[in-house]
């Protein structure tokens, strides 16, 4: 009985962890796409750096993504 708790806590605890990292992810991808539209939109790499919090290589990836 006691075997099962364990496997319980550490199946919870990894559920949690990989919980945490898909959200992480998921906002990521949210930011990217907001820069992406304002981008688009003509907003300047400076100003979608200080609105997203992104880095200017960052920015300038989704830059040369959309170009391909």
């Amino acid at each position: 009985m006691r075997e099962s708790s364990i496997y319980q806590e550490i199946f919870a605890e990894g559920f949690e962890i990989g919980f945490q990292e898909g959200l992480e992810e998921a906002r990521q991808e949210a930011i990217a796409e907001i820069a992406r539209n304002l981008l688009l939109s003509g907003m300047s790499v400076e100003q979608i750096i200080t609105v997203t919090g992104l880095t200017r290589e960052q920015v300038e990836q989704l830059t040369n993504r959309d170009s391909e």
